[in-house]
C-alpha cells in the first residue's frame, strides 16, 4: 500500500514536469520518463500481475524473463501519453513517422492493386498510441471498435485527453459491448455502410480476449482457431469485417524500441484469406520478437476458453 501510495505521489509530480518542461526540453523530458518508468518496474516487479505474465509467457510461448517488463511498458505508456498530449516535439514527431510509413504503405497496395484496406493494430505497448498512429493514416473519419469510449480515455488520460481531443476530432471510437444488441448491430451496419462507400475508415483488434471483452456480461461470437498447437476462440468479427466491407486488412504494430516508438507493418492480408491467415498472424506477434510488450498475457485465460 505505501509503495502504491508513492507511486501515485512520483506519478503525480511527474505530470507537473511534463505539463512545463514539454516545450523547452522535450528530449529531457523523455528520459526523465524512462528513468522514472526503469525505477518503478524495479520497485514493483514482485506485484501480482508481473507473476501472471511470466508464467503465461513461459507455458504459451515457452519464453521467459525475469525482467519486470510489464510495469516498465505500463508505466511508461502513460507518461508516453502525457507527454504526447503536452505536445512533446520528440513524441509528436515519432508518431507521426508511424503514422507516415503506415499511410505509405496503404497507398502503395492500393496503387498496386486498386484496392483499399481496413486496418488491423494489435495490442502491443499501447493500443491507444496505435489508433492514434492508425488515425494519422487516414483520410477520413476513422471508426475504431473497442471496448472503451473516450470517457475510458478521460479517465485514464485525465484532463489532458481534453487538450488531444480538439486536434482530434476525426476519431470515433465505438463500444458495442455497452449497448444492446439491436442498437450494436445498428451501429456497426452504419460503419460498414461508410466504410464501404469510401466515407470513412475503420479499425479493430484482432487479437481481444475472450475474458476481456466479456466483462460487458453480453454474450459475442467467436471463430475457433488454433493459437500454438490448441484450439482458440478468437472474436468473430475480425473475420467477417473484410468482406462486408469490401477491404483487404492491412496488420500492424507499434513497440517501443531503444525507448522510441517504432511500428511493424505486417504483409495485407487478402480478404479472402483472413480465415486462414489471421491465426498465423495473432500467433507471429504474440510469439515474435516484441512479445514481452503484448498488452494481453495477464489474462490466464488467453484465448483458449470464452471468458
Amino acid at each position: 500500500m505505501l509503495l502504491k501510495r508513492m507511486a501515485a505521489f512520483f506519478y503525480l509530480i511527474f505530470r507537473v514536469i511534463i505539463g512545463s518542461c514539454n516545450t523547452s526540453f522535450p528530449k529531457v523530458c523523455l528520459y526523465v520518463c524512462l528513468s522514472f518508468s526503469a525505477l518503478y518496474s524495479l520497485i514493483f516487479c514482485l506485484g501480482v500481475n508481473g507473476f501472471s505474465v511470466r508464467s503465461n509467457t513461459k507455458k504459451i510461448v515457452g519464453k521467459h524473463s525475469f525482467l519486470p517488463n510489464k510495469a516498465f511498458f505500463d508505466m511508461y505508456c502513460k507518461l508516453y501519453v502525457q507527454m504526447m498530449c503536452y505536445g512533446n516535439k520528440v513524441i509528436c514527431n515519432e508518431i507521426n513517422f508511424c503514422s507516415e510509413k503506415l499511410e505509405e504503405s496503404r497507398v502503395e497496395y492500393k496503387n498496386q492493386t486498386g484496392c483499399d484496406v481496413i486496418l488491423y493494430p494489435l495490442h502491443v505497448f499501447s493500443d491507444e498510441i496505435a489508433v492514434i498512429v492508425g488515425l494519422g493514416a487516414s483520410n477520413n473519419r476513422l471508426y475504431v471498435i473497442s471496448d472503451v469510449d473516450e470517457g475510458d480515455w478521460k479517465k485514464r488520460w485525465g484532463d489532458v485527453v481534453e487538450k488531444w481531443k480538439k486536434n482530434n476530432r476525426d476519431l470515433y471510437l465505438f463500444n458495442p459491448f455497452v449497448k444492446s444488441k439491436t442498437d450494436a448491430s445498428r451501429g456497426i451496419r452504419k460503419i460498414v455502410k461508410k466504410v464501404r462507400n469510401n466515407t470513412a475508415d475503420f479499425a479493430v483488434f484482432p487479437d481481444a480476449l475472450p475474458e476481456y471483452t466479456r466483462r460487458s456480461g453480453q454474450s459475442h461470437s467467436y471463430k475457433k482457431s488454433i493459437l500454438f498447437g490448441k484450439e482458440s476462440n478468437l472474436h468473430a468479427g475480425p473475420f467477417n469485417f473484410p468482406s462486408l466491407m469490401r477491404k483487404d486488412v492491412l496488420p500492424y504494430y507499434i513497440f517501443l524500441k531503444n525507448g522510441r516508438l517504432k511500428i511493424e507493418i505486417l504483409p495485407i492480408i487478402e480478404k479472402n484469406n483472413v480465415k486462414h491467415d489471421l491465426p498465423l498472424l495473432i500467433e507471429h506477434v504474440i510469439g515474435g520478437m516484441h512479445y514481452k510488450q503484448w498488452l494481453l498475457w495477464h489474462f490466464p485465460s488467453f484465448f483458449y476458453r470464452q471468458g
